[in-house]
């Protein structure tokens, strides 16, 4: 009996988790979100996942992987549709250095948001050393970067 009032649980828990349409630019965060949710809500059963996470795609999205979307869910279904849309959404290391030596510039943003956004690109095995902090400075209108010249950790540079 308690196996089924938690099977129960679990059904009405998974209908309680209320996912976002997937983010394909940050997907990786976007998975970060789904799985919390999942943990919060309970939703262990792998084919839920997996289901909760069809019904956030989009057409284009849902193209990309169509071969998995075609089968029967199985309980690795959740990890292969998870892998493949982060092996298509996920930046390489490449890209990753491409967009933050393209950064456009400062603009109307703060400057923490603007070193958020670095640290976002900022490839994972890579630390905020010199070259990071130079293209930091180099986003910032002259007359701030005179300032902040003598600053080496970034930390302190982006508040």
């Amino acid at each position: 009996m308690e196996g089924a009032d938690q099977q129960n649980g679990g059904d009405v828990n998974a209908a309680a988790v209320k996912l976002p349409t997937f983010w394909r630019n940050t997907a990786e965060f976007w998975f970060i979100q789904a799985e919390s949710q999942f943990r919060m809500k309970k939703v262990t059963n792998k084919i839920t996942q997996f289901d909760h996470v069809v019904s956030r795609l989009n057409q284009e999205d849902a193209k990309t992987v169509i071969d998995i979307l075609k089968t029967t869910p199985t309980n690795d279904s959740y990890q292969a549709l998870k892998d493949r849309l982060l092996q298509k959404c996920t930046l390489s290391t490449s890209q990753r250095c491409a967009r933050l030596l393209a950064m456009p510039g400062l603009g109307d943003r703060k400057p923490s948001d603007l070193m958020d956004e670095m640290r976002a690109l900022k490839p994972e095995d890579e630390t905020e050393g010199p070259l990071f902090r130079e293209i930091f400075l180099q986003q910032l209108p002259g007359d701030i970067r005179v300032h902040l010249v003598n600053i080496t950790d970034c930390k302190e540079l982006a508040i």
